[in-house]
């Protein structure tokens, strides 16, 4: 049985989407960590379970990696983030509103907070251009 594609015949299969999803996850929780600068390519295939080549097979290096999962972790601070003041019945309550969900982001998600800080202050990683620049993914 061949593997299912979601969205064409370029898409990844299932398995290819859990993978790189493994691989980003593995890329937060070290960059939580250890900090940008200190996570390799090889300590997020061991932390991942996989070997340095399968890393590289789903993402052609670190700065692709690292985007990724700094794509990810700014997608979902953004959804987080406005959703809420969204629903505020006037301007107000929509300030308000915008400041909880800062502040409850940050509480909720240290790990993801981590990596924004750790991204953003890394300015030599071109982390400024991964934000504005999908297509560097």
């Amino acid at each position: 049985m061949t593997p299912r594609r979601g969205g064409g015949p370029d898409a990844p299969t299932f398995t290819e989407g859990a993978r790189r999803q493994q691989l980003i996850d593995a890329t937060i929780d070290l960059i939580s960590t250890r900090g940008h600068p200190a996570t390799s390519l090889s300590a997020i295939a061991e932390r991942a379970g996989l070997s340095k080549a399968a890393v590289l097979y789903h993402f052609s290096s670190k700065d692709n990696l690292t985007r990724a999962a700094l794509e990810q972790v700014m997608e979902q601070f953004s959804a987080y983030v406005t959703e809420r003041p969204a629903r505020a019945a006037g301007p107000r309550e929509a300030i308000v509103a915008y400041v909880r969900a800062m502040i409850g982001y940050q509480q909720a998600n240290r790990r993801q907070v981590r990596v924004i800080t750790e991204m953003l202050l890394d300015d030599d990683g071109g982390t400024r251009h991964a934000l504005t620049d999908r297509s560097a993914i």
